[in-house]
């Protein structure tokens, strides 16, 4: 399939940059079983630390520096990512280390994600997260990464240190349009945390086409990704995607005259009963891909509990 971030490759600009995309949103009503699974944190959340036994035997979980690609918007890469965390978080407390996570999130959202790390995680802990700007982006342009999933995973991450693991989130996204390309910032950005905790193994959630290993994309051929850039420290990386399923992010809208993005949920693929969960290794781009039977949508984190998807 053809990734979110691909399709809106051309336009060459950050989506959070664009102002000229307009939201999509599905007409049909949430699925029962969509709508119980949005639901805000709890203050106290569960934790699977058992990662599925492909990926726990394939060492990658052993590497310093991890980084996972998703497709934004959706509720299972968070998901496996606050699984992982926890899964490190354990072996690294028999190990004396530590577990660095780092999210596609602007680095100036930092001071309110470290208030609600040290908070008891109420419901008035998450509105004081949810006050910053990256959080109150306008509809048309909320493009999957400040999504209920990803509340609910900085949920997760603080209960775990609230329990005891030595975990440290850092937001890496740059804030500015500068002379560095986003990548090169995000990429220094990393840098810094792990040279601040040089016993930390990090793991870290971006978008799949920052985490790639080769140089170059399909609208750029000089194009310089995270993971590229980050090869010398170990960087390994993982895309996560689906045989079908919705997504929440932004698209290409090519009945334009002008090229725009439009952001919401959408479809992809063909439904599937027979597909299971496989770790494959035939993308030269990362180091593995996991292939999920289906991905399922989660919309954003402002107001995205009544929000509608496609069926």
């Amino acid at each position: 399939m053809v990734n979110s971030e691909e399709r809106a490759g051309t336009v060459k600009a950050r989506v959070s940059d664009l102002l000229c995309g307009r939201c999509v949103l599905a007409a049909c009503l949430a699925a029962s079983a969509f709508a119980t699974s949005v639901v805000a944190a709890e203050t106290t959340a569960p934790q699977d630390c058992e990662l599925p036994t492909p990926i726990q035997v394939s060492g990658l979980p052993k590497q310093r520096l991890v980084l996972i690609g998703e497709i934004h918007g959706t509720q299972e890469t968070p998901a496996l990512l606050a699984t992982w965390a926890c899964h490190l978080s354990r072996l690294s407390g028999e190990k004396g280390a530590g577990v660095l996570v780092a999210l596609e999130i602007p680095v100036d959202e930092q001071e309110r994600l470290d208030a609600f790390m040290r908070s008891p995680g109420a419901a008035g802990d998450r509105a004081d997260l949810l006050q910053g700007r990256f959080w109150q982006r306008p509809a048309r342009m909320q493009d999957g990464r400040s999504s209920l999933a990803q509340l609910q995973l900085i949920e997760r991450l603080r209960a775990l240190r609230a329990g005891g693991a030595d975990l440290v989130l850092r937001a890496i996204d740059v804030t500015e349009v500068t002379s560095m390309p986003r990548d090169a910032g995000m990429a220094a950005n990393l840098r810094r945390a792990m040279a601040a905790h040089p016993t930390h193994q990090a793991l870290g959630l971006f978008g799949n086409v920052h985490v790639a290993l080769q140089r170059g994309s399909s609208w750029d051929a000089e194009y310089e990704s995270l993971g590229y850039l980050l090869q010398a420290e170990g960087a390994r990386a993982v895309f996560v995607t689906g045989e079908w399923g919705t997504t929440w992010n932004c698209r290409r809208d090519n009945r334009a005259a002008e090229p725009v993005l439009v952001c919401g949920s959408s479809r992809f693929g063909r439904s599937n009963d027979t597909a299971v969960a496989q770790l494959q290794t035939g993308d030269p781009r990362y180091s593995a891909t996991w292939m999920l039977p289906r991905l399922t949508a989660s919309p954003p984190a402002r107001g995205g509990e009544t929000a509608a998807q496609p069926d």
